[in-house]
């Protein structure tokens, strides 16, 4: 037990010393007053759907109440599997798996369901790694039966040019028995009475008898972020896939080195693409879904007030038109209204200014309702524009066309903005028609 635990906290030293000069550029921000954590990344998923490298379980956690899905296939294999952290420390999976050229027990393929259950034991900080516990496939057949402790630590790294945001690395190390203890075992260190899988086997019993019994084997690997896009792993795999590669013929496993090459496709969306040992090529997609953070908002803010304008009897100059004569103020009020959309979630497609006058053409990338958006536009002309601007003309555009237009006059938004029955009474003076062409 002893040079067990010796051995485990070693390869864990030669791991963060390896990347020392790295941990200098760790993801400690430094303040006027004290360090303080920059949020890391959503962890990546192995083939198995949780937190990890490519088939070996990673120490991450994924943020509370992610759910995800993943589908992974290689040497005849594919699993599907559905996560969900129900708690800052707690997840469990459901997975489905079929395998190819089975011939055991009568399958030709051979069809399984299994679950997972992963404990946060440390949560990342300055000098200590995420620490994780897991159960695999602990209620199933036990087909992928194993139990892990393993540990991620990550680092900031140099951009890769001036201007970048800095790369990140991730090293992982951990301990696994029952499948992560088949290959290249260092002992037994709590007893070694533990069956091998039957193929004959309905699952359905909790096996806890055989927890962390039986061989154990020291797994590890990296996960190289230039970017917020892409990924490169690699990993010493552990998984011997006896009965996969002995007594069945599934895939020849010729090497413990795995590598992968991932790809962000959306802020959702993961693929990844793998060789994996020594003979086979894979994939996997991963799909990463939070209700805290829908792809699309199901509700809005509260809108700005709208800025009224002064009485033009007690301040005509505020009426004047002679601004658009000028070449400079044009320019400067798009700029403004530029980024007054952004913050608003809209995109500016084009800006018409006249003396009384303005139509605006504009992208919607954050609310379902386009109501909401037309709105969210017309408030942020009227603080922006001179006062002399009365009519507006707001054209929603998407991919590429645009859509209908709707007409109102600057003084009903001032004076219905605080009316009981504003939205009606708004509706009935606004204009809605064609779009039409860009005015010249």
């Amino acid at each position: 037990m002893t040079h067990f635990r010796a051995y485990l906290a070693g390869l864990w030293a030669a791991l963060v010393l390896a990347a020392f000069p790295v941990a200098a550029q760790t993801q400690i921000e430094t303040q006027d007053t004290e360090p303080t954590l920059a949020p890391l990344p959503t962890p990546s998923l192995n083939f198995y759907g949780v937190p990890g490298l490519i088939d070996m379980p990673g120490g991450g956690t994924l943020p509370d109440g992610q759910f995800t899905l993943t589908y992974s296939f290689f040497g005849g294999t594919s699993r599907y599997s559905a996560t969900f952290q129900a708690l800052p420390w707690l997840s469990g999976t459901f997975r489905y798996n079929s395998i190819r050229n089975w011939n055991l027990g009568g399958f030709r393929t051979y069809y399984d369901r299994g679950f997972d259950v992963r404990f946060r034991l440390k949560q990342e900080s300055r000098f200590w790694p995420e620490i994780t516990l897991g159960l695999q496939d602990f209620i199933g057949t036990g087909i992928y039966a194993s139990e892990y402790i393993v540990a991620t630590k990550q680092f900031n790294t140099p951009a890769l040019s001036p201007g970048r945001l800095p790369g990140r690395l991730s090293l992982t190390a951990g301990v696994g028995w029952g499948r992560l203890g088949s290959y290249n075992s260092f002992g037994s260190p709590f007893g070694a009475n533990r069956p091998g899988f039957d193929p004959s086997s309905v699952g359905g019993e909790v096996a806890y008898e055989q927890w962390f019994r039986g061989p154990a084997s020291l797994f590890g690997g990296f996960e190289y972020r230039p970017d917020d896009r892409w990924a490169l792993k690699a990993e010493y795999s552990t998984d011997a896939y006896r009965t996969e590669t002995q007594r069945t013929n599934v895939f020849e496993r010729k090497s413990s080195v795995n590598f992968g090459l991932e790809y962000q496709a959306t802020r959702t969306t993961r693929l990844g693409l793998y060789y994996l040992y020594g003979s086979e090529l894979g994939f996997s997609a991963q799909f990463q879904l939070n209700p805290r953070f829908p792809p699309v908002r199901l509700a809005a803010p509260a809108p700005g007030p709208i800025q009224p304008r002064p009485a033009r009897a007690q301040n005509p100059e505020a009426y004047s038109e002679e601004w658009v004569a000028s070449a400079s103020v044009p320019l400067g009020l798009r700029a403004q209204v530029t980024e007054a959309l952004r913050s608003e979630g809209l995109t500016l497609e084009h800006l018409t200014l006249r003396a009384n006058s303005a139509e605006l053409r504009f992208r919607n990338t954050r609310y379902r309702s386009e109501s909401i958006a037309i709105g969210r536009a017309a408030r942020v002309l009227a603080a922006i524009l001179p006062a002399s601007v009365e009519t507006l003309r707001l054209v929603p555009v998407q991919g590429g066309l645009a859509r209908v237009a709707t007409t109102m006059r600057r003084s009903d938004l001032e004076a219905l903005e605080f009316q009981p029955n504003a939205t009606e009474a708004l509706l009935a003076v606004t204009g809605i028609g064609e779009a039409g062409p860009v005015p010249a």
